[in-house]
């Protein structure tokens, strides 16, 4: 039984065509549901206090961004083990960015969504609070806690583009390096050529 398993899952591979098509169903059917669910939040907003209104529109909005980003433009594969991997998208086509950058991209959504929702959490905790609490904040405190919580789920995206930068600099001046090498090395070649056709025989 192993053996006739592992013969069918060797048979069933996709085509990056196919995988491509799945994804974009995928991404169109998440990108209604996402529409519908930012245009009720607008609709009903009446019914939220601003900060929570705020947090959730972001929220949706973020995953909608996500959503296109991850399954219709991008369609990343992803090797977390080594920090890298391809993608078979519209965009990727067009090799406009390297794939680092779209995967920057696609972790900053990622942070920003899961802080987000902590913020939800946050704010939905302290509107049930009474004013007397202990653990209700002020509103200075509240602002402070959130600007520090989403400067920090923006740590992971910009040390790892970060680091992507500078390898890509370090292989540029390599490269650098190397065709000034070449091109000295062909100078001084042509021009021991030249000096040894002008010596006497």
């Amino acid at each position: 039984s192993v053996i006739n398993y592992r013969k069918m899952s060797s048979n069933f591979i996709l085509s990056d065509n196919e995988i491509r098509i799945i994804c974009i169903t995928i991404g169109a059917l998440s990108f209604v549901i996402n529409t519908l669910c930012i245009y009720l939040i607008i609709y009903f907003r009446r019914i939220f206090a601003s900060n929570i209104f705020v947090v959730t529109f972001l929220l949706q909005a973020f995953n909608l961004a996500q959503n296109l980003l991850f399954n219709v433009l991008f369609t990343l594969f992803i090797h977390a083990k080594y920090g890298g991997g391809y993608c078979i998208g519209f965009v990727c086509d067009s090799h406009i960015l390297p794939f680092w950058a779209f995967y920057s991209c696609y972790i900053l959504l990622s942070c920003s969504i899961a802080g987000l929702f902590v913020l939800l959490i946050f704010f939905r905790h302290q509107t049930l609070l009474s004013p007397t609490s202990m653990l209700k904040l002020s509103r200075l405190s509240t602002i402070t806690f959130s600007a520090f919580l989403m400067l920090g789920v923006t740590i992971i995206p910009v040390h790892y583009t970060s680091m992507n930068v500078q390898w890509t600099r370090m292989i540029a001046n390599r490269s650098f390096v190397r065709c000034v090498l070449h091109a000295i090395g062909s100078n001084m070649a042509t021009t021991l050529g030249f000096s040894e056709n002008l010596q006497p025989k």
